[in-house]
């Protein structure tokens, strides 16, 4: 009953009794909430990230006319191949075999039952890494989440001296490759030319910012975690003062009556 006239017409007064009414049930949800939040950022783990950032070369022109088509064709530097690059299953297994990663999985686990294989040490250091390009430049962002902090420093370095070597060999052999096939074509000077190219290539990629240990975990984010659960809390809350609202048909006593009369006579009550 007392449901059915707050539907009708509920004012800003109705709503603050109801609240009231309702207080303990909003404040133990609310509490609640927030409990289980706190709960689960004691327990989670906390994840460390390490991030170094790296200048990438596009592949390099062959000759003026192909470098007066590219800055025709695009004003921005493509580097989507060599971003593909970065995260090669071949630079993953160096970094695996230089920093003896899978022992070190396998130690991390003993006592654990698991059976720890290279692909399995393979795909969790392959989910560690994200690879994200600086828009419009020719800026990589190599960054390596782990609960080990100094495990994510020494990864995220090692692939990025990985990565320059193996870019490095990339355009060494490009050179080495066109050579062989001007010695058959051309005559010896433009041979010559390809020779010093060849000899005076120096590397796609550049070190701008290697890493540290990083101090502090980056998941999860207490703060934000924390004001999420007190956002849902009150929205819980809220939800369930009005459900309990709209669910109890009953009227409690005569000033409950009163509020649901609003000013009409009451000729009498049942006891």
């Amino acid at each position: 009953m007392a449901s059915e006239v707050y539907r009708d017409e509920l004012t800003l007064e109705d709503l603050l009794y109801i609240f009231k009414k309702r207080f303990w049930v909003f404040f133990v949800t609310l509490i609640l909430t927030v409990a289980l939040v706190v709960d689960y950022l004691i327990l989670a783990t906390p994840i460390y990230e390490a991030s170094v950032s790296i200048k990438v070369e596009p592949q390099t022109q062959g000759s003026i006319a192909d470098l007066f088509a590219s800055q025709i064709s695009s004003s921005r530097p493509d580097i989507s191949t060599e971003v593909e690059l970065i995260k090669s299953r071949r630079n993953i297994e160096q970094v695996i075999d230089e920093l003896n990663l899978v022992d070190y999985f396998k130690n991390k686990a003993e006592g654990e039952g698991a059976d720890i294989t290279r692909q399995d040490v393979v795909n969790t250091v392959s989910e560690m890494i994200s690879i994200s390009p600086v828009k419009d430049t020719k800026i990589v962002k190599i960054s390596v989440q782990s609960d080990d902090p100094v495990l994510a420093k020494n990864i995220a370095n090692k692939l990025a001296e990985v990565c320059d070597e193996f870019l490095k060999s990339l355009s060494k052999n490009e050179y080495t490759i066109k050579r062989k096939f001007i010695e058959e074509q051309i005559p010896i000077e433009k041979l010559e030319e390809t020779r010093i190219a060849e000899a005076g290539v120096v590397g796609t990629s550049t070190l701008v910012d290697s890493t540290i240990v990083p101090e502090g975990p980056v998941k999860p984010n207490k703060k934000l975690t924390l004001a999420i659960g007190g956002v849902l809390g009150i929205f819980l809350g809220t939800l369930l003062v009005f459900i309990f609202e709209y669910a109890d048909k009953s009227i409690k006593d005569k000033e409950e009556l009163k509020r649901i009369a609003k000013g009409k006579v009451i000729l009498g009550r049942i006891p």
